[in-house]
């Protein structure tokens, strides 16, 4: 699910501000924390990617197609 309204409002603010601190949001993608950044990315028109575990697994279930995430060639790569 995407993040807070209001957390998502602020981090529109100072990536306007700011718009040379972040260009690129890098993760794995799982559950938590890893897809909340990649939602915020996504939302602030930011260029997301990383890597994840073959089969795009995480703990809740499977990554999101809309993350431009790489597969690894095996889990532990």
């Amino acid at each position: 699910h995407p993040p807070d309204v209001k957390a998502f409002d602020f981090c529109q603010h100072d990536a306007a501000v700011y718009p040379h601190l972040v260009s690129k949001i890098v993760s794995g993608g799982q559950t938590g924390v890893d897809q909340a950044a990649l939602h915020v990315g996504l939302g602030l028109g930011l260029e997301v990617g990383g890597w994840c575990p073959p089969g795009r697994a995480c703990n809740g279930g499977v990554i999101p197609s809309e993350f431009s995430l790489q597969e690894t060639p095996r889990d532990n790569s």
